[in-house]
């Protein structure tokens, strides 16, 4: 450091803009670009990114940082950090600059607000909030402020306003989104999907907590209150279903046993001007072997969810593996059966001239 001439927060920040520029050169600068349409929703897809890249792509148990973005006066960001890991914040300073340039062609300045302590679930956090100014160019007022900040504004949009003319009525609602669940402030749940409603027998429960159906798993350092979730509406949520399905369910004494409970993964959006918050899900499976275990079918998935391709085209890589490990393989099966064959030849032809030796 001393013969850089740089400190270790300068350092930290090179790192930063380092990671995104290797991000870009191996691979990943097509999902990047297609990531967001500008900065403000790029770090708001940043929890969701960290979650594939850990936990789906790479299958790790480390614990990335999170982050919550909001606008910050008249042209501004304030962006909070929470990470388990001390020290490594000015990192972030980095990533942002030079996300800015490379993805949105803008130069933006990264101050640090505070930085302090905070408890949580899982232990202590570190929380720095920073601020992130734009250019002239992308300021409040200038043509392309849109590249910084969310600019959009649905509640002035006539298509957005259409509850006096909807025609979609709860029930359709059910069956359209039929994992979905949707509570109150208190978390006392008001209406749900017609799968979990149907499955886990909910007809005859007329209070059900959030809590007494789940239980959060991601965010995992938050506690599942009604102001947290309401902070954390840019955070993909997963959550376990605490009981087994009616399909789950096993007879006295057999012994096939309920093991994998059903993971629902979505996200949350406020209703009647913050008053209710639904969370519209699907089953967290990525192969047939998931669904298997879950006793659950494909058919039980809207033909307009994702996870049905998904788990689908997982099948496909599954068995084109399979194919090419059972095709590699297969010489070397023939050399070995070939071998095994002359070697019994060997041992027969041995023991024939040891027979003739002897009546000789």
């Amino acid at each position: 450091m001393l013969i850089l001439g740089l400190s270790v927060d300068d350092m930290w920040e090179m790192y930063g803009e380092f990671l995104i520029t290797y991000a870009c050169e191996t691979g990943w600068q097509k999902m990047l670009f297609c990531m967001a349409n500008n900065l403000q929703e790029f770090l708001d897809n940043l929890n969701s990114m960290h979650y594939f890249i850990d936990k789906i792509a790479f299958k790790s148990e480390m614990k990335g940082p999170t982050f919550q973005c909001e606008p910050f006066g008249e042209s501004g960001l304030k962006l909070h950090y929470f990470s388990f890991r001390q020290g490594l914040f000015p990192i972030v300073k980095g990533l942002v600059r030079k996300t800015a340039r490379l993805l949105f062609e803008m130069d933006v300045k990264v101050s640090m607000l505070e930085r302090n302590q905070e408890r949580r679930k899982s232990g202590m956090v570190e929380h720095v909030i920073f601020s992130v100014e734009p250019d002239d160019n992308h300021r409040k007022g200038k043509r392309l402020f849109h590249k910084f900040r969310n600019t959009k504004n649905y509640d002035s949009s006539p298509a957005y306003n259409l509850t006096k003319s909807m025609l979609i009525g709860l029930r359709d609602f059910k069956n359209i989104f039929p994992y979905h669940v949707c509570f109150n402030k208190q978390m006392v749940i008001e209406h749900i999907g017609i799968y979990l409603f149907r499955e886990y027998g909910l007809e005859y429960k007329k209070t059900l907590k959030v809590s007494d159906l789940m239980q959060l798993v991601q965010p995992s350092d938050i506690q599942l209150t009604y102001k947290n979730v309401l902070s954390y509406l840019n955070t993909l949520f997963i959550f376990q279903l605490k009981h087994h399905s009616k399909r789950n369910e096993v007879q006295e004494g057999s012994s096939e046993a309920f093991q994998q409970p059903l993971v629902l993964k979505g996200e949350m959006r406020p209703l009647k001007d913050g008053n209710s918050i639904i969370f519209i899900c699907s089953p967290h499976v990525t192969t047939v072997r998931d669904i298997l275990n879950l006793k659950l079918y494909i058919s039980d998935m809207p033909m307009h969810d994702a996870t049905r391709d998904l788990v689908m085209l997982n099948q496909s890589r599954i068995c084109q593996m399979e194919l090419k490990y059972t095709a590699d393989i297969q010489p070397f099966i023939k050399v070995k059966v070939q071998m095994g064959k002359s070697t019994i030849t060997v041992i027969e032809n041995h023991q024939n001239q040891r027979k003739l030796g002897q009546s000789k």
